[in-house]
């Protein structure tokens, strides 16, 4: 049995839309510098926050919601309009990826708790801040009844999310399953911690975020908000690509957060998804490459190990920054349309031209901190 994707929804700095929602291809990147933050970030504009919050004003907590949990509900909805199908009439399951979950709110009442001379709390608090609260309010809200998870694998947790949601429809356990995921990065703490791993971009031109440049001499990661969900079932005639396979490992680098300079855990999971997939090579990667010299030149080299003759490299981080959890769904994402256009985008400072070719199967990499490597290989529906 081959798995389908029957359609998606996202919401990222650029906009929000659905599979049916025309694909936009132009060279600009949407990331900026944020007076308000001090960093440059890729952030949904407010005014696009503010028709979220009101779109979705009859659920009445709406306010006091992360944004994290936010984006996957306009995600969902946009997922909706596309299928034409509001799900509450169907046994579907949902699972959500996500590195961070709701950051903003968890700082927030934890800034609250320090300034309080009493230690009071909001009794918001716990709800709102607790990582399965990405899932069990976006699917209350949309009333899926099937059950609601939440995967924390940090930058790869889309990822495995999808293929959470593949293994069950192939096991037999549910007919339909909503994954993806959500992230809302952008806060204090989380861009201090990021700088403080000297990652982090501080160029102030075109292109902050230089992902897959090898002869870069800095980091150049930029954060990113966005969510991206999709419907997997099984694959027939109504897909508009199907998942062919995947392959997992773990890469434990020199220090906590990095991974070998050869991209060892990449390299075995690029193999796995090859071999479950039944292909000696695909068409596209597209590639994990956050933008940092060694993460960028590891997976390089462990693409260059694993294909004999190299296929075309894609990467989206320099145009919507690093979504962390998100970061893979935007790139399966961008994998689908891909295969459904024939025609891979540009990478302007790489002085590209976008590139039409035949294309029948994309990989899509993920990499985490702490060494986990996913690939997933789509295909186009015949």
């Amino acid at each position: 049995m081959e798995i389908g994707i029957k359609g998606f929804g996202y919401v990222h700095s650029g906009g929000l839309g659905n599979h049916n929602t025309p694909n936009v291809v132009d060279d600009g990147s949407f990331i900026q510098w944020s007076n308000q933050l001090g960093y440059l970030v890729s952030a949904l504009p407010s005014k696009l926050k503010e028709q979220l919050i009101a779109q979705f004003s009859n659920f009445k907590w709406i306010k006091h919601i992360d944004p994290c949990t936010l984006f996957a509900i306009a995600a969902m909805e946009e997922l909706k309009k596309g299928l034409h199908s509001s799900f509450d009439q169907q046994e579907v399951n949902l699972s959500i990826g996500t590195s961070r979950g709701a950051s903003i709110n968890l700082e927030y009442y934890i800034e609250m708790f320090l300034k309080s001379k009493l230690g009071a709390l909001s009794p918001l608090g716990s709800p709102t801040t607790t990582i399965g609260n990405l899932a069990s309010i976006a699917g209350g809200y949309h009333k899926i009844k099937g059950h609601h998870m939440v995967f924390s694998n940090t930058c790869a947790s889309s990822l495995f999310s999808i293929i959470n949601g593949s293994v069950w429809i192939k096991a037999g356990q549910c007919d339909g399953y909503i994954v993806g995921g959500s992230e809302a990065p952008l806060t204090p703490y989380t861009l201090k911690q990021l700088n403080a791993l000297k990652v982090y971009s501080h160029e102030l031109d075109d292109y902050p975020c230089r992902a897959m440049q090898i002869d870069k001499n800095q980091n150049t990661m930029c954060l990113g908000e966005a969510a991206c969900l999709f419907y997997l079932e099984e694959a027939n005639e109504t897909s508009i690509a199907t998942i062919a396979g995947w392959g997992q490992s773990i890469d434990h680098g020199k220090t906590l957060t990095d991974i070998s300079d050869d991209g060892l855990g990449i390299q075995e999971s690029m193999i796995k998804a090859l071999k479950h997939a039944k292909l000696s090579t695909v068409d596209l990667v597209i590639t994990h490459s956050p933008g940092t010299i060694l993460g960028d030149r590891a997976e390089s080299a462990a693409i260059h190990t694993v294909f004999e003759t190299l296929p075309i490299l894609y990467n989206n981080k320099w145009k919507y920054g690093h979504t962390l959890g998100a970061s893979g769904a935007l790139s399966v994402m961008d994998a689908v349309q891909i295969l459904r256009t024939q025609t891979v985008p540009s990478i302007p400072y790489l002085s590209q031209d976008s590139i039409s070719a035949k294309i029948d199967t994309v990989m899509v990499n993920a990499t985490g901190f702490g060494g986990g490597t996913f690939s997933l290989i789509l295909k186009r529906n015949q």
